[in-house]
Formats: C-alpha cells, sequence, structure tokens
C-alpha cells in the first residue's frame, strides 16, 4: 500500500484540505505521520505527489500558524522559546526596535511545495545562511549544540566592537550559561542546585524561567552596542552622534528609522562626508569655513577644543600639531616664524593688508635686528586661545613700538607715533610709514630721525663720534652694531665700540 498521506488522515476523518494533515502532526499521528512523509519516495516507491498537499498549501499547516508559519508552534507543537524548534523566529520575523522583519529565505531554504527535495527530512530545519546573513562578506555558521549564531552579518559580523555577536537562538537561563550554573567567580565557587533562578534573581527571572532585560542588569540583546561598538572602535568617528553620518538610518530622536528599511539591509548606508556636502573635506571648503567663523563654525559638533566633540572626530586626525604651528594657517614662505607670506587667505603680495611689510620686520637685515612679532601682536600660547581666532588679525603694539610712554596707533593702512619709525625723534620725512608699501624708500636714513635729529641733538653729522657701535664714519649702519640699532635703547658707546655681552 502507498504511504498516502489522505490514508493516513481517513482513519481519524481528517482531510488535507480540512487542515488535517496540521492536527496529525501535531496531535497523536504525528509521529507516524512523519515516519511516512521523510522517507522520499513513498513506502512502496511511487510518487508522494498524490498523497500531499499542492503548492498552493499555507505553509502554516504544519508549523507555525495560518498567514505566519514561523513557529511556535513546531511540527510538535511546542510553543515555548526555550524550545531549540521555535527559539526567537519570531523575533526575526515580525522585526523590532532596531530592523525590519527578516524573510525565511535568510536562515532557510524555502521549498515551493512541500515535497521538494530537502524539505521533509526529518529535521531539524537545515540553515542555510542568505544574502542578508552573509553581506559584506562575511561567513556565519550555526553551532546547534550552543544553540548560536557566529559571524552572520545582522548581528555584526562585518563590524568591530559589539558585545553579542553570537547571539542565543533560544531563549531561556540555559541559553546563555547554565541552569543553575557551575562553577564561577573569583574565588571559584560552587553556585547552588536550583533551576529556579527567580529564588536569588527575582529581578532578572521569574518563576517560570522568563529572562527580564527592562529595569535588570542583565545584558539586553538589543541596543546599538549588541551588534557593533557604540560607536564602533577607531578608525571609526569616535561619536555617539549616529545621525551625522547615517542620516537615512537614524532617526533624530536617535532611534532607528525602521520605515526606511535601511538598517541591516546588507549594506552601510553613510554619509562620507558626515552632515557636509560632498567634496567638504578640501581646504578649500572646510578651511574657507573655518577662517571665515573660527572655531564657532565647527565647535557645535567637533567641540570648543575642535578634540572630537559629538562627531568624534579631532582636527588633529588630519591635522597633527596644528594648533602649537604658526605657520600651519599663515607664513612659511618668507620665514618660519609664522608671519606672512603666506596670508591666511593664501596671499603673497605685499600689496595685501594680510601681507604687507611682515617679511621686512621679521626679517634680520644689515641695519636693524629681526621684529618680534610680539612687538605687534599679542601672540597666542595656542591656535586656539582666547580672541586669537577671531577673523581679523589685532594689532597691539609691545614695549618697542611703545617706546617710553609713546602711543602708537595703527589705522588700517599706516601705523604712526611707534618709536621703530621715529615716534621719540625729529626730523623723519617717513614717521608714518605705509603697510603696504615694501620698495625700501621708508626704511633710508633720514626716513625715521633727521640727519641728525632737528631737536635738542647736536648739529653733527657724523654719528659715529656718539653712536660708534651702530653707525660707522661714512654714516652706514655698522653691520656688528646692526643689532643695537632700533633696539629701545640709544648707544652712546664710543667710536667703534659696542656693548659687551
Amino acid at each position: 500500500m502507498a504511504c498516502d498521506a489522505r490514508r493516513i488522515l481517513a482513519p481519524v476523518g481528517l482531510s488535507v484540505s480540512s487542515g488535517g494533515l496540521r492536527s496529525v502532526l501535531r496531535g497523536m499521528a504525528a509521529a507516524a505521520a512523519l515516519s511516512c512523509l521523510v522517507v522520499p519516495p513513498a513506502c512502496d516507491g511511487s510518487s508522494l505527489s498524490s498523497g500531499l498537499p499542492d503548492g498552493t498549501v499555507d505553509c502554516g499547516e504544519c508549523h507555525g500558524t495560518l498567514g505566519n508559519s514561523a513557529p511556535p508552534a513546531s511540527l510538535t507543537g511546542q510553543t515555548l522559546t526555550g524550545d531549540p524548534a521555535v527559539g526567537v523566529h519570531q523575533a526575526h520575523l515580525s522585526g523590532g526596535k532596531v530592523r525590519t522583519a527578516v524573510l525565511c529565505s535568510e536562515c532557510h531554504v524555502v521549498p515551493s511545495k512541500v515535497d521538494d527535495p530537502g524539505h521533509l527530512n526529518g529535521g531539524p530545519a537545515e540553515i542555510t545562511f542568505g544574502l542578508l546573513a552573509t553581506a559584506g562578506g562575511v561567513k556565519p555558521s550555526f553551532d546547534p549544540v550552543l544553540g548560536k549564531c557566529f559571524n552572520t552579518y545582522c548581528h555584526g559580523g562585518s563590524l568591530a566592537g559589539g558585545r553579542l555577536t553570537a547571539p542565543a537562538w533560544r531563549t531561556g537561563c540555559d541559553a546563555c550559561h547554565g541552569n543553575p550554573p557551575e562553577m564561577g567567580g573569583d574565588p571559584p565557587k560552587a553556585h547552588p542546585r536550583d533551576t529556579d533562578c527567580s529564588k536569588c534573581h527575582s529581578a532578572y527571572a521569574d518563576a517560570n524561567g522568563l529572562v527580564a532585560f527592562e529595569g535588570s542588569k542583565h545584558p539586553s540583546p538589543a541596543g546599538c552596542d549588541a551588534c557593533h561598538g557604540f560607536p564602533p572602535p577607531s578608525p571609526h568617528p569616535q561619536s555617539p552622534s549616529c545621525r551625522l553620518c547615517h542620516s537615512g538610518t537614524v532617526a533624530q530622536d536617535g532611534t532607528i528609522a525602521l520605515e526606511g528599511g535601511l538598517h541591516i539591509d546588507g549594506s552601510v548606508q553613510a554619509a562620507a562626508n558626515g552632515p557636509h556636502l560632498e567634496g567638504y573635506a578640501s581646504p578649500a571648503e572646510h578651511g574657507q569655513d573655518f577662517l571665515a567663523g573660527g572655531t564657532a563654525a565647527c565647535s557645535s559638533c567637533h567641540g570648543a577644543g575642535l578634540d572630537g566633540g559629538i562627531s568624534g572626530t579631532s582636527c588633529e586626525k588630519c591635522h597633527p600639531g596644528f594648533r602649537k604651528s604658526c605657520t600651519f594657517c599663515h607664513g612659511g614662505t618668507d620665514n618660519q616664524t609664522g608671519a606672512p607670506p603666506e596670508s591666511i587667505s593664501g596671499g603673497t603680495a605685499t600689496a595685501l593688508t594680510g601681507v604687507g611689510a611682515h617679511s621686512a620686520h621679521l626679517s634680520s637685515s644689515d641695519w636693524h635686528a629681526a621684529i618680534s612679532c610680539s612687538d605687534c601682536h599679542a601672540v597666542p600660547t595656542d591656535a586656539l586661545s582666547p580672541a586669537h581666532m577671531s577673523g581679523k588679525a589685532e594689532v597691539e603694539f609691545g614695549v618697542l613700538a611703545t617706546g617710553e610712554e609713546g602711543q602708537p596707533v595703527f589705522n588700517g593702512t599706516s601705523c604712526s607715533a611707534v618709536y621703530c619709525h621715529g615716534g621719540r625723534l625729529s626730523g623723519g620725512t617717513q614717521v608714518q610709514p605705509n603697510w603696504t608699501q615694501v620698495d625700501g624708500t621708508q626704511a633710508a636714513c633720514g626716513t625715521c630721525h633727521g640727519l641728525p635729529p632737528t631737536e635738542d641733538h647736536p648739529k653733527m653729522s657724523d654719528c659715529s663720534m656718539c653712536h660708534g657701535c651702530v653707525a660707522g664714519p661714512d654714516g652706514q649702519i655698522r653691520a656688528e652694531g646692526a643689532p643695537y640699532h632700533i633696539n629701545g635703547e640709544v648707544n652712546m658707546q664710543g667710536k667703534d665700540s659696542c656693548p659687551e655681552d
């Protein structure tokens, strides 16, 4: 006699069309029916196609429920999630807070009809990972003894830093540890031999063995850090604000935007420039914004010290040491003091106010010592020092420029009443030099003071008679005397003599 499902069902008054197969498999006749159905071909060698439901049958006829074929119930009628045949099927097939529903085909071959090869093979159901589980080139596996998945894309197999990347398939205390646990602690000690965890751990489990996560210290299987670090370890930006780069995946309140279906979809949904437009990494783009707005343009995301902030990305990542390097933003062309050229905007022409006579002042010459930056500006200890990144270089005259009770002024184009250009002397022809005129005419002898000075000065043209350290008989500044010229003091040494160091 052929092993015909209809013949099995007939004695109990059921039929395939009325759901009889489902009832039998979950009733007393389940074992007999399965023993017949799982041996292809039919018992007498004939095809089973005449005795099984056709391709239009609902999978829920045998497992799950009508319209939702994933257990519970299992083939044998089990409904508890602690049973391996039930496990967390519904947690996957129904979706949740962090992702939409997963298809049956991601973990199993879904047959087109009941008697497809490999379908009725006696169980347990074979795991055949699909495109989602293997996305990112990962090679997932399932250990039926431990009841755990390993290295699946869905649980962080292609990421790093997750705390629960090998989740337990079934629930219950013994899904993660023995029930009761064996030796544990430091020093190790035996655990009480009681399977009712609630007696000692009422905040973690109830008498029925149901585990509590909300409000307890149990490591929750949910949460961003379950599958990957929160944030993932470097070189990923160290920011907990996922939305900065994953705006299509994360909602404004920090929860997963399920409606987009982008989270755990097999690809990384991230903006290469975070909240910035394409190409913003170019200095010509973000650099100009920084120069125009100072730290305020960046600090809301990158922190007041530009050390990461909520973005987790520090400027030091791409610009190591920039805060202590003057030439990172300006200078570095004529000398390494930080004085332009280049200017902050990249200009090099002395006709530009941002360049002007910087090099003429900061570079030593054969007639004067180099002027210090601090003689005209407050020199910051750090690029982010207060008032430094103000968008405009402030002229703040120092001791040399001020002289004795001087009141020097810079009006944006020229200086006046500065010691360096005859503010304490008399008779000079260019005592209000133009900042952007760098042709040597404003630095010639006679431009800062008369030859000799016109007020209260001996009427002698040989400067070397009284200022022999600085000037020679020919009226030119001596090379060895250059450091003493325009140094803030009147050097009255005898002819050809300079102060001893």
